[in-house]
């Protein structure tokens, strides 16, 4: 298993690519994870991926900033929200769409959600899951 990082903005030329890696074999299972303005970039590659013939195991968007739809062919689709928003579910999604609010949470706001340790618990917990 690898992971690389990327800025929320490289979507569109990370997405060619790894649809490519994909194609080739390089790549079996895909999970992308992002949060605030990355919650977004993630969900629309996603759909680009989607729209290239690739399938997504996992999405992990933490706290969106912006209205942002699951799309494409993901299997999972998990949406952490406190002040951000909830993710719209597209005409074409098929995949499982769980939306879950912290809103509840007091120490959790959208300044600590990447910091967070029980936050990074369950991003960690659900790769893990998909990937077994």
């Amino acid at each position: 298993m690898s992971a690389t990082v990327h800025g929320a903005w490289d979507w569109r030329e990370l997405a060619t690519k790894v649809a490519a890696k994909y194609k080739r074999g390089q790549l079996r299972s895909i999970v992308l994870v992002g949060y605030s303005a990355g919650a977004t970039s993630v969900a629309d590659m996603a759909t680009r991926l989607g729209e290239l013939g690739t399938p997504v195991k996992l999405v992990i968007a933490v706290d969106p900033v912006w209205p942002t739809v699951a799309d494409g062919r993901v299997d999972r689709f998990v949406n952490y929200y406190g002040r951000g928003m909830r993710v719209a579910r597209g005409k074409q999604f098929k995949g499982r769409l769980q939306n879950v609010d912290l809103a509840g949470i007091a120490s959790l706001d959208h300044s600590s959600l990447d910091t967070d340790k029980s936050m990074q618990r369950r991003v960690i917990s659900s790769i893990r899951a998909v990937m077994r």
